[in-house]
């Protein structure tokens, strides 16, 4: 035998021995004896109803079949910040788990979550972030997507009087990339109450465009003319109030593209009018439009997913005694 041969045999020999040496040192917890550490960092999430609170469930599957473990509940002052949140999860449920979800709940006792989602994340390598895009929700990059829209010149003047997300020429396509909720709401029951919007603010008065699920299909709102296109969008043309024309020239206004989370209404002042409290306020794309703006060029609106609230979460395992 080689010298180098002996020597690779005895490091092998030693390496085991230490290996052995370890187990001997360390004894083997029983899996109902092993546990994780859950830690959790939320930012950004608003105080709830006055009769609501946030959960975080443990969501795996068992047979095909999602089952659900409610972790913590739990409320949050104005500034939306929680800080080192730790709980010890059973080593049973870590392994079944594969995505944690955080909803509003307004009932004291449930077994499942409710549909007013709130964050996701998936859990990967014993980290994962929480985020609205999530596969459990959204699905879709936020940091990737971008907005296009064009402008619309009324019949009779040079004023331009519409903003429609749609970028083509001839062949219109959607401009704004975003999931198409109403086709995610049919797989899942958390993203039935999710929406987007979009609106103007042209000298400091706000201008609703009406609310959408898919940015392939019109919005729910023509309430300042008829629409140009198929798409998400307005043609500001009549002032709805008297029926008479708006007269609104709209370059330079701002614009703003919202993605509308779940939201619990209360009556918290007891007048029976009731409160929206969302969990947070998204504002996906923002922009303005160009002074010279003109009908048949392609403008973009910035991404702005980089001030979205969300959080992390780290698993610590502990396997020995």
């Amino acid at each position: 035998m080689n010298r180098l041969g002996f020597f690779s045999k005895i490091t092998t020999l030693l390496i085991i021995l230490i290996l052995v040496f370890a187990c001997q040192k360390n004894d083997l917890l029983s899996p109902e004896e092993q546990q994780s550490l859950l830690k959790v960092n939320l930012n950004g999430l608003q105080t709830p109803a006055p009769n609501a609170r946030y959960v975080m469930w443990a969501v795996y599957d068992s047979a095909k079949i999602e089952l659900y473990t409610q972790i913590d509940s739990f409320t949050v002052d104005g500034n939306g910040q929680l800080v080192d949140m730790e709980y010890d999860l059973n080593m049973g449920v870590l392994q079944k788990m594969h995505t944690l979800l955080i909803t509003m709940e307004t009932q004291d006792s449930i077994v499942k979550p409710s549909i007013f989602s709130v964050f996701a994340a998936k859990i990967k390598a014993n980290v994962a972030t929480f985020s609205v895009s999530d596969d459990f929700l959204l699905k879709f990059d936020l940091a990737a997507a971008t907005d296009t829209f064009q402008v619309v010149k009324a019949e009779n003047s040079d004023k331009i009087v519409g903003i429609w997300f749609v970028k083509g020429d001839s062949i219109f396509e959607p401009g704004l990339e975003l999931s198409d909720i109403s086709e995610l709401s049919k797989k899942s029951d958390y993203t039935k109450l999710w929406k987007y919007s979009s609106y103007i603010v042209k000298d400091g008065k706000r201008y609703d465009m009406g609310t959408f699920t898919s940015p392939e299909k019109p919005d729910d709102s023509n309430l300042y003319g008829d629409p140009s296109f198929a798409f998400p969008g307005e043609n500001f043309l009549k002032d709805p109030e008297t029926g008479g024309n708006l007269d609104l020239d709209i370059r330079g206004a701002e614009v703003y593209v919202e993605i509308i989370p779940p939201t619990i209404k209360y009556d918290a002042d007891g007048d029976g009018k009731k409160e929206e409290y969302p969990p947070f306020k998204l504002i996906m794309f923002k922009g303005q439009i160009p002074q010279d703006a003109q009908p048949g060029v392609e403008y973009a609106l910035q991404n702005n997913s980089d001030t979205f609230p969300g959080g992390t979460v780290e698993i610590n395992i502990n396997l020995f005694k």
